[in-house]
This record gives C-alpha cells, sequence and structure tokens, in this order.
C-alpha cells in the first residue's frame, strides 16, 4: 500500500487517486444543495395569493373580535376555563 499524505484535511494516496474521486464526484453533493436552498428561498419568500383557510370564516358564521373574545374568557367561568385549556392543550 502506498504510503498516505495530508491534502488539506483529506488524507489521500501518493497517486492523487483521492483527489480525483473527491473532485469527480464533489459536485453532486454540491448541486443538491443548491437546489435545496434555491426551493427554501422560494417557499420562504413566495406571496400567498389566498389567505389560509383557518383565517377566512365561513359564511353565516358570527364573528368576533379579539377583544371582546378576551373580555368573555376573563369574566368565564372556571369550569369553562380549564376546559379550554384542556381542549387547547390536547
Amino acid at each position: 500500500m502506498p504510503p498516505r499524505k495530508e491534502d488539506g484535511g483529506i488524507h489521500v494516496a501518493d497517486d492523487g487517486i483521492g483527489v480525483v474521486l473527491v473532485n469527480t464526484y464533489a459536485h453532486i453533493q454540491q448541486s443538491s444543495r443548491v437546489e435545496l436552498g434555491r426551493k427554501f428561498e422560494e417557499g420562504f419568500y413566495a406571496k400567498q395569493e389566498s389567505p389560509s383557510p383557518q383565517a377566512v370564516p365561513a359564511e353565516g358564521e358570527p364573528t368576533i373580535s379579539m377583544t371582546a373574545l378576551l373580555e368573555l374568557l376573563k369574566n368565564a367561568d372556571p369550569e369553562v376555563k380549564a376546559q379550554l385549556r384542556l381542549a387547547l392543550l390536547t
């Protein structure tokens, strides 16, 4: 077996086969990283054309402001608060 030397943190044989292999196949990992980064950025910066289904109330359903909801919760029965906490945690 030929002696080995350290070349930039990679141990390669003196004949350079390790360097050739690294240089030949390194682009495979790099191109997949670039593609994944591009997809992430597209998804992150994409504008949402329509609001999420949770943000749009169904037709005919009553709506309530956040302030009114908080007031109702402050004045709620302790048993109702406990049920609400349980429902939110499960």
